[in-house]
């Protein structure tokens, strides 16, 4: 479905795609904002295996660049080449979910979103930050993802690396999505 809207949206016709696995979010969901900011297709593919649809769509485009979204315990390297011609893949993850989602994050600064407005939202209970996707594009800004309990080194090194620069953000979620202990946590560690 999601392949097929993004045909009919973009036409026969795209130099950019990305791709990311959606039956486990938290790439897709961080790639999202990304795709939103270049104003290029996200598509998805299932663990392990491309879906026809997404392979399809790629075939039909042949675009220069597919950018993978997370890592090869996500969609392997080789299931990628099979799908995608070569010399037009490049892989853009970390070695865990937060660190995929910092590195989705700069990218889309890099890609024109507004480094001042960030949304933080669970990496693992995901409504609130399927919900946070489109905010963050709407504001113009990214999307990072954190632990209920916890702030993420990912996350908290992006934040230091910013150095005040996110003058406007945002916790997506109650209490049991991301707890007081770790919005104190974000307070301290950076200069929001």
């Amino acid at each position: 479905l999601l392949a097929g809207e993004a045909v009919r949206r973009w036409g026969g016709s795209v130099d950019e795609v990305i791709v990311a696995v959606g039956t486990a979010f938290p790439d897709a969901l961080a790639a999202g904002p990304l795709a939103g900011h270049a104003n290029v297709p996200l598509l998805l593919a299932h663990p392990g295996r491309v879906a026809e649809p997404t392979a399809a769509a790629i075939a039909d485009w042949a675009p220069d660049d597919v950018m993978v979204a997370g890592g090869v315990g996500a969609l392997s390297d080789e299931i990628v080449r099979e799908t995608v011609p070569a010399g037009k893949v490049r892989r853009l993850a970390g070695d865990d979910r937060y660190a995929t989602a910092a590195r989705l994050a700069e990218a889309a600064v890099d890609r024109g979103a507004d480094s001042g407005s960030v949304l933080i939202a669970t990496g693992l209970d995901f409504p609130d930050a399927l919900a946070a996707g489109p905010a963050a594009i709407g504001r113009g800004g990214v999307l990072l993802l954190t632990s209920r309990t916890t702030v993420p080194t990912p996350t908290r090194s992006l934040l230091a690396e910013q150095d005040g620069a996110w003058t406007s953000w945002r916790v997506v979620g109650g209490r049991a999505a991301v707890s007081h202990a770790t919005v104190r946590s974000l307070l301290e560690s950076s200069d929001l």
